[in-house]
């Protein structure tokens, strides 16, 4: 074992990354680790050089080896995080970068990182989910399969547009305006495609009023949520409907014929307390808050055990913004609760999360955490999930205000400056990352930030500093020049020239942006060999866009098919049957 020339192998590698030359630096680097195989630094290193190169496989190998080596060095983790994630490997890289932090909590890599890999396993989640859509589902298959459209899987705009509705169904009155999706919709009707796949199915399920207990299922939650959503469905279903045959609309008006008789018979069925929560209810809607209000006092005083009844009296002080009376209303029916042993989970769950509502009112936001915990306890609702999430936002961002100080930042900025000179880019990134949170409008140290996290070979983390830099000063032409080499690095050409052709227009003699786009010009005039094309070919397949849209088992064996049997008649089959 030979440490001192180990070490200067170390530094050549070193020297050869700076300079962007990764397959020099790895041979240095493997150099090293021929003469000391123990030292952690080494492997991390060359990580970091094949995660430059996309070579993610062997980026993890020596990451993990890294690990290994050093478990209590934060940054092992953050290179190891970095390739799963590229690997799409989502949840070991949410594991080790969760890992990471507990060692090393203050890193920015690593919060970047987790929130990175968190955000991306969230969109696949929703956009798969979306994907079970039929609608969807048929939707993909009449573009992929019929010659008139299948061009459009090339058009970004379309494919753009495509994903935000895999993420929003709703999205599709708004899309239909787009004469490309028009044609789509209409050549997928003209083949064929089912009718309730379509959306044209109308008849909606009559409220049940069998029980007392059924009946507060459906309408306990007239204020907030449940009712809006209910509204915004039968919407959605009439909308659906004036898009396909008249027919639709004479079994819509039979099923609202059906159930307003419905309704009529279930009122008279209803106590007389329910009679009054329900003219609370409807009072509520039309804004009536002090009507409203009586009716629920009535109620209570017909039967002052059911909690509902105090959950939408909250509801009404909650839109009023009185939040402290809602707490003290709510307070009332935990004692009525308590006294008369009343253990309806689901209840004391809502009125946990109205607490917790009031609380964010009044912007205590570790008492509205506390309540909003409890209500998930009892009841796991991915609503107050999301409130939770919301309120956590709140109180990060208010204490990042407090934080706040630009003086400070600019002293840090410069330190930051002071190690980027000396080499030292991980304390840098440290010091930019103490920059931006004392002032979050600091350009430069965004700027400064995504140079040295380039020469770590984080590149997305890279590129995420400088879109902020450029978003926050459009005029910072640095920030564009450095924009466009990242994505240039990425082999993101289209996106290089864009970056720099506007640092140009802002300053047409900039040397970083003429020189940036005469490069990317070369390589795209020139790089189009067979072999660059397969790259490009697999990046866009690596695309997570690309990837939700064409996940889908039926998807994967239509493109077989197509593959193999281009002419079969089984192909404009399949989009006659989405099952």
């Amino acid at each position: 074992m030979d440490v001192a020339k180990a070490t200067e192998f170390k530094n050549l590698g070193n020297q050869a990354f700076t300079a962007g030359k990764f397959e020099e630096a790895i041979q240095h680097f493997t150099k090293a680790i021929e003469l000391n195989p123990n030292d952690h630094v080494f492997y991390s290193n060359r990580s970091g050089c094949f995660a430059s190169l996309k070579q993610y496989d062997k980026a993890y190998d020596d990451a993990k080896k890294c690990v290994e080596l050093k478990p209590d060095w934060g940054k092992g983790y953050a290179r190891k995080g970095l390739a799963e994630f590229y690997l799409d490997k989502l949840d070991d890289a949410i594991s080790t970068y969760e890992a990471g932090l507990k060692l090393d909590p203050a890193n920015a890599q690593l919060k970047e990182g987790l929130e990175r890999a968190k955000e991306e396993k969230e969109n696949r989640e929703e956009a798969q989910t979306n994907m079970n859509n039929p609608l969807i589902q048929n939707l993909m298959k009449s573009v992929m399969t019929n010659p008139k459209t299948r061009h459009y899987l090339n058009d970004k705009d379309f494919m753009t547009k495509l994903n935000l509705l895999q993420q929003n169904p709703n999205m599709l009155q708004f899309l239909l305006q787009d004469p490309k999706f028009q044609e789509v919709f209409g050549l997928m009707f003209s083949e064929g495609a089912p009718e309730e796949a379509a959306g044209s199915k109308m008849e909606e399920e009559a409220p049940h009023t069998h029980t007392e207990s059924h009946s507060h299922s459906h309408k306990e939650e007239h204020h907030g949520h449940t009712h809006t959503h209910s509204s915004h469905e039968h919407h959605s279903h009439t909308h659906e409907s004036h898009s396909h045959q008249q027919t639709t609309h004479s079994h819509s008006h039979t099923t609202s014929t059906r159930m307003q008789e419905e309704k009529k018979t279930s009122s008279s069925s209803l106590s007389e307390a329910d009679q009054e929560k329900a003219k609370g209810n409807e009072e509520y809607t039309k804004r009536n808050f002090d009507a409203a209000i009586q009716h629920y006092n009535r109620a209570i005083e017909l039967n002052p055990l059911e909690l509902i009844y105090y959950f939408n009296k909250a509801a009404v002080y909650q839109e009023r913004k009185e939040y402290q009376e809602v707490i003290k209303i709510v307070d009332e029916a935990f004692k009525v609760a308590e006294e008369n042993n009343i253990k309806d989970f689901a209840k004391l769950a809502k009125l946990y999360s109205r607490k917790g509502n009031a609380y964010t009112g009044l912007e205590d936001y570790d008492q509205a955490l506390f309540w909003l915990d409890k209500s998930l306890v009892e009841d796991n609702q991915q609503k107050v999930k999301d409130e939770r999430r919301r309120v956590e936002k709140l109180k990060k961002d208010r204490e990042e205000l407090a934080y706040q100080n630009p003086e400070l930042g600019e002293k840090a900025r410069e330190r930051g400056n002071e190690f980027f000179k000396n080499g030292d880019y991980p304390n840098a990134v440290k010091e930019y990352d103490e920059a931006v949170r004392r002032n979050p409008k600091d350009s430069k140290a965004f700027n400064n930030k995504a140079t040295c996290l380039t020469k770590l070979g984080d590149i997305p983390g890279a590129l995420k500093a400088v879109e902020r830099a450029v978003e926050i000063d459009p005029t910072f032409v640095k920030a564009w020049a450095k924009k466009g080499s990242i994505h240039q690095t990425l082999s993101e050409f289209h996106k290089a020239m864009e970056a720099y052709e506007k640092g140009l227009k802002i300053d047409p003699e900039n040397v970083e942006c003429k020189e940036g786009l005469s490069k990317v010009q070369f390589a795209v005039m020139y790089g189009g060999g067979q072999g660059n094309q397969e790259e490009r070919a697999k990046k866009a397949m690596a695309d997570p866009e690309i990837q939700a849209i064409l996940r889908t088992p039926e998807i994967i064996n239509l493109l077989k098919d197509m593959e193999q049997r281009p002419n079969a008649p089984e192909i404009a089959a399949a989009l006659r049957n989405p099952d």
